[in-house]
């Protein structure tokens, strides 16, 4: 098994490979993920990305600012429960959903 820790930067020694994780909300060690939960933390936040192009389009103002703020706070607790506890799914099936996102085109 491949090290994880150099997919995340040099030096990176917040991973663990515990599973175990106390609940605190302010976690200091994230457990190591499989390269499929790798692959599912790089699309939520493609998907958050492609989201943020079109809030561009918006005009700058109050319900844009919540917009982006709400983006932001989803794909942070995305990204907390996936780097927490493990996930009650297998690998392939991380695949195959990845595999099978719909790509949104305008008509």
């Amino acid at each position: 098994m491949s090290d994880k820790s150099d997919k995340l930067g040099a030096g990176e020694n917040r991973l663990t490979p515990q599973t175990d994780l106390s609940k605190s909300r302010f976690r200091k060690r994230y457990r190591t993920l499989s390269d499929a939960e790798l692959k599912l933390n790089d699309a939520i936040k493609d998907q958050a990305a492609k989201l943020e192009v079109l809030y561009n389009l918006l005009p700058t103002a109050r319900y844009t600012s919540i917009a982006y703020t709400e983006l932001e706070t989803s794909v942070m607790y995305a990204v907390k429960q996936l780097t927490g506890a493990p996930l009650d799914i297998a690998d392939a099936e991380i695949e195959a959903v990845l595999q099978n996102l719909p790509n949104v085109k305008a008509d």
